[in-house]
């Protein structure tokens, strides 16, 4: 949302937003003007460059290099994006799993260190963590209950 002011409101440039997809790198094929950016099997890029693309910024991209991996080069080969750098703060991609859940998921051959092993499609991960309802909700505060809201916390975050 901020991004989306200060681009209309200093720059004076019409802004349309959007959530579609659910990763950076489907984000990079809309850039590419793919038309189906999140179909795995078929993106519907474009054989040449599209001189007039849907989308022209992605932010908060966490993969870029991951692009290689996806081949993406190949399916778009006159792909010309460029990283404009950082937006202020730095991030890691991180997954943290307790021992107690890899090692029952082991148990069973699943390896619940790698993120593939999540899909539901042809995992039951779900057995190997507690349930919601395990949660002690009396333990829960409301955010301004916390320092979140504290914006001298905040910013030496």
């Amino acid at each position: 949302a901020t991004v989306q002011m200060l681009a209309e409101e200093v720059l004076g440039v019409n802004v349309e937003t959007s959530n579609e997809g659910s990763s950076s790198i489907q984000s990079l094929f809309a850039l590419s003007a793919c038309k189906d950016p999140t179909n795995e099997a078929d993106r519907k890029c474009p054989a040449q460059k599209d001189p007039s693309p849907r989308w022209h910024v992605a932010m908060e991209v966490w993969t870029y290099n991951a692009y290689k991996e996806v081949n993406l080069m190949p399916a778009v080969p006159w792909y010309d994006l460029e990283d404009l750098g950082g937006v202020g703060y730095k991030g890691k991609e991180l997954m943290f799993v307790l021992k107690q859940n890899r090692e029952a998921g082991a148990a069973q051959g699943l390896s619940l260190e790698y993120y593939k092993s999540y899909n539901t499609t042809f995992h039951e991960p779900w057995k190997f963590f507690p349930n919601t309802s395990a949660i002690d909700t009396s333990k829960l505060k409301l955010c301004n209950a916390t320092r979140v809201v504290d914006i001298k916390f905040s910013r030496a975050y």
